[in-house]
Order: C-alpha cells, then sequence, then structure tokens
C-alpha cells in the first residue's frame, strides 16, 4: 500500500472477519490558493486517481494482529495527531 492509502484507511474499509483492506481512499496533501494567490496546504481524504487503485488487499496475521488491538478512537485507522 502507498503511505496516502495507508493513512487515508478508515475502519469501514477494514473487514476482520475476512482479513481484507479495502483500499477505496487515499489522503492527499493539495495546495489551495485564496483570493491573494496566498498558497496553503491542507490534507483530503479523496478517491484513489486510477480505478486500479480501487482494490481489495489480504491481511496477514502481522497486520490483522496489529489492528485489531489498536483503539477505535476515531473514524480513521491512523488519525493524525494535531
Amino acid at each position: 500500500m502507498r503511505q496516502g492509502e495507508i493513512l487515508g484507511l478508515q475502519w469501514t474499509d477494514l473487514d476482520f472477519e475476512n482479513k481484507l483492506i479495502h483500499v477505496i481512499h487515499n489522503l492527499s496533501n493539495s495546495a489551495d490558493f485564496d483570493e491573494k494567490r496566498k498558497r496553503s496546504y491542507s490534507l483530503k481524504l479523496q478517491s484513489p486517481k486510477s480505478k486500479n487503485s480501487i482494490r481489495t488487499i489480504p491481511m496477514n496475521n502481522t497486520v490483522y494482529n496489529m489492528l485489531v488491538s489498536k483503539p477505535h478512537t476515531n473514524t480513521m485507522v491512523f488519525p493524525r495527531k494535531r
């Protein structure tokens, strides 16, 4: 998985019963410009750029055990720390 796909994982993307990860989002850093053309950056959760990037990946036991023991404190699996 790519970094943006991992950071964009939501708990609803994980199927623990079948040990599957559904890659349907990515988190990307995008530039925004205000009316004075001042640039700022923000993180945006979006769909992957290509249809081939949307896929299902099997979890091995190491990944499954790490994710199943991770607390669900957010909708994101790896929430951004502020």
